[in-house]
């Protein structure tokens, strides 16, 4: 049986990549950041995790601060570094003023989620 968890976590990467993106309301915080809110914490958590489920050593890109940013953004591939994957700042800071600024897109990403953790859990690849 095919690993769906890549496939899963592109999905849920598409669908909250515009957020982070584009700078809305819930990133507001980190406007002013290149990164956003990336820090080199959650690098070597994926680092650590791509290793520990994957057996796969990540490449460093050379990055001075984040050493998988590209010019481009992370390099990693979304099921690779799963706490970046299914953050979403109103979601994950549970900032409610902005959560319900579309709700489809807030349901949709909760189905998501949920897809995610019983398939890594069923693999052994949770968090």
């Amino acid at each position: 049986m095919p690993d769906l968890l890549p496939i899963l976590y592109q999905r849920i990467a598409n669908l909250t990549s515009p957020s982070c993106q584009n700078g809305t309301a819930e990133c507001a915080k980190f406007v002013g950041s290149k990164y956003r809110c990336c820090e080199r914490k959650y690098c070597e958590l994926a680092r650590r995790f791509a290793k520990e489920k994957y057996n796969i050593d990540l490449r460093d890109t050379g990055n001075p601060d984040l050493p998988f940013m590209g010019e481009n953004g992370c390099i990693v591939a979304p099921h690779l570094r799963p706490i970046c994957t299914l953050h979403l700042c109103s979601i994950s800071w549970a900032d409610k003023s902005h959560v319900n600024q579309n709700e489809e897109q807030t349901k949709a990403y909760f189905k998501m989620r949920e897809e995610i953790i019983a398939e890594a859990r069923q693999r052994g690849k949770e968090i």
